[in-house]
């Protein structure tokens, strides 16, 4: 009997002991729904003037699952004026369990505003484990409707369409890291910084002189150009830091240059050269920046050119083009070695290049080639240089000639859409060889192609295989190019039937787009012989795909410098006396199809290196 009620007192021991277990476990897991435990993540946000309108935001961390496949695992709202409170709560968090993918309320988040900052700190019990980004949206809200009842709609459909605002982070791999940076702006419109990016530089010469391999984070050396306050031409150099995107002072040059030219090496030193200094004299030395230093040392006599191209190959530095003391176009090509056992000489080849094109012509480059054409009253053509044949003493060139192109007109007069994509009804004209005028154009340069703003308003595509041209049409081969006359916007020249462009900027702001913004429209109009000569505010996105979006800038600007912030915002940098940068979001509203695809294969080719190590 004894040993019955021993057993039996065992039993309701075990039993008390395993409930207690249970009671303990369930408790803890309760706890760390309430206190929000888990790894935490650190986002950090840009924000623009016009944030200070909106009231309601959402919030969510987004896990691109496998196919580019863009999920939230970590989703709530959060309410604010931006201005008026320093620290506030994600509320109605949902975080997407590991287990069975379902949202269950469990994770924590605060939201820090502090300047131009908007600092975002998440909790999450079921951290992301592949590729993430974090994503904001700030809402209209009618009178009657509270910033809960607007984000549940969102959550629960994924779309809403008084969307306000939009903010996206750069990519990171949870796995490795806790935080990064991103942007915070308007939809559709321009927005200017607050106050971290100011500057009235204008025509600077500028060039990508560091690439963090891990976080992608890039730094810009922005030398010379003009004061356009003050008006003078300057020697300064600032360093743009896509990090804390901030300015910051720079090293200064030995001489002041405005229409230089500058590049990178492949040594990874900074080579400037020409350029106008005070009262209009050519600069006659090339100078070259090290990084490590700090300072601009190497000084080296050249010919005195502006408005020239530098580029360099594996072992030299080429100087091509570009307007000379007698105020015609340069004909020889200049090669600097750069390499230690070459130190003491200062020009080893000098080149003369016949077909270099007349004033005007534009230049591209990829790792291969440089591709030389338009130029004033010059026929249309395309010549490619040869890198490789440079660094064995040789000059090898092809001459493309352009004989019929293809352009589309607009059959009238084009709308802002929504979302700036242009969008009109148009017909398509053939040209011949003496109608196809380039001008004073500017180039760039992706895979295979080229694309060309004219300074007659017209952006033509040019298709490549090796060194010659490919025809724009295979159905057709008598046509060599494709081009789009720019068509006028019914909003700003509503009788206006032609446009041409001057003193714009044209740059490849990643691998698959380009932008053209500034300098002046050429406009005419239809019930009179009278010319218009205004300010450009617009904004032109063309992508490879022969695309084109519109967007309006809020300042006029003149010799400014752009780049892309994580593929979707487009900020502008200098070129008018007020000086204040700004931003347009350039993205998808919806979450994107791809969502930066180089850096995503670029890590995880990354982490297979590391492992294999391993």
């Amino acid at each position: 009997m004894n040993k019955i009620l021993k057993r039996k007192y065992i039993g309701l021991r075990i039993t008390y002991l395993c409930i207690f277990v249970l009671l303990f476990w369930h408790c803890g897991k309760t706890q760390v729904a309430k206190t929000g435990a888990g790894e935490e993540f650190n986002f950090t946000f840009f924000y623009t003037e016009g944030i200070s309108n909106v009231n309601c935001f959402s919030a969510q961390v987004i896990e691109i699952k496998e196919g580019n496949n863009p999920t939230p695992v970590f989703s709530g709202f959060f309410k604010t004026k931006i201005g008026e409170e320093k620290s506030v709560k994600i509320q109605s968090i949902k975080v997407m369990s590991s287990s069975d993918g379902k949202m269950i309320e469990e994770g924590s988040g605060t939201v820090e505003i502090f300047q131009d900052k908007i600092s975002i700190s998440v909790s999450t019990p079921f951290p992301p484990q592949r590729f993430s980004y974090f994503e904001i949206r700030g809402f209209r809200l009618d009178a009657e409707q509270s910033c809960e009842e607007v984000y549940d709609l969102f959550f629960s459909s994924g779309v809403y369409e008084r969307i306000y605002a939009i903010g996206r982070t750069l990519i990171i791999d949870p796995k490795q890291e806790r935080k990064t940076v991103g942007i915070l702006t308007l939809v559709g419109t321009s927005d200017t910084f607050q106050t971290n990016i100011t500057t009235t530089r204008a025509f600077p010469m500028v060039v990508e002189f560091f690439r963090d391999d891990k976080t992608k984070f890039r730094k810009f050396l922005l030398c010379g150009g003009i004061d356009e306050r003050s008006k003078s031409v300057l020697r300064t150099c600032d360093i743009l830091d896509e990090e804390s995107m901030t300015l910051q002072q720079g090293p200064i040059m030995n001489f002041p240059r405005v229409f230089g030219s500058i590049a990178r090496s492949f040594d990874g030193k900074i080579v400037v050269s020409g350029g106008l200094e005070r009262n209009a004299r050519i600069v006659p030395f090339f100078e070259t920046y090290d990084p490590e230093n700090g300072i601009f040392l190497k000084i080296k006599r050249v010919i005195p050119r502006f408005s020239h191209f530098l580029f360099s190959t594996e072992n030299n530095v080429g100087i091509l083009g570009g307007v000379n003391s007698e105020g015609s176009w340069e004909k020889q090509i200049e090669v600097l070695p750069y390499s230690q056992s070459d130190e003491t000489k200062s020009i080893r080849l000098l080149y003369f290049l016949e077909d270099s094109g007349k004033f005007g012509s534009c230049f591209a480059e990829d790792q291969a080639n440089v591709y030389i054409t338009g130029g004033i009253n010059s026929a249309p053509r395309i010549i490619i240089l040869k890198k490789e044949r440079i660094d064995v003493g040789t000059l090898e060139l092809k001459l493309n000639k352009i004989t019929s192109a293809k352009l589309i007109y607009s059959n009238s007069i084009t709308t802002l859409t929504r979302y700036g994509k242009v969008s009109f009804p148009s017909s398509i004209r053939s040209l011949s060889e003496s109608e196809i005028k380039f001008g004073n154009c500017k180039m760039v340069s992706f895979e295979n192609l080229l694309i060309i703003a004219t300074s007659y308003g017209e952006i033509y595509f040019v298709a490549l295989s090796k060194d010659d041209i490919i025809d724009a049409f295979p159905d057709d081969p008598s046509v060599d190019i494709l081009g789009v006359k720019i068509p006028p916007s019914s909003d700003d020249f509503p009788n206006s039937v032609r446009k041409s462009k001057k003193g714009f900027s044209f740059e490849k702001v990643s691998e698959d787009r380009a932008v053209l913004f500034g300098g002046y429209d050429y406009v005419s109009f239809l019930d009179t012989n009278v010319k218009a000569i205004v300010p450009s505010d617009e904004v032109l996105l063309i992508s490879k795909s022969k695309e084109i979006f519109r967007y309006k800038t809020k300042f006029y600007r003149k010799g400014a410098f752009s780049f892309l912030f994580g593929d979707e915002f487009l900020i502008i940098v200098g070129g008018n006396p007020d000086g204040r940068a700004e931003v347009i979001f350039v993205g998808k509203l919806e979450y994107p199809e791809k969502i930066d695809k180089g850096i995503i294969s670029g890590q995880e080719e990354q982490k297979d290196e590391e492992e294999g190590k391993k």
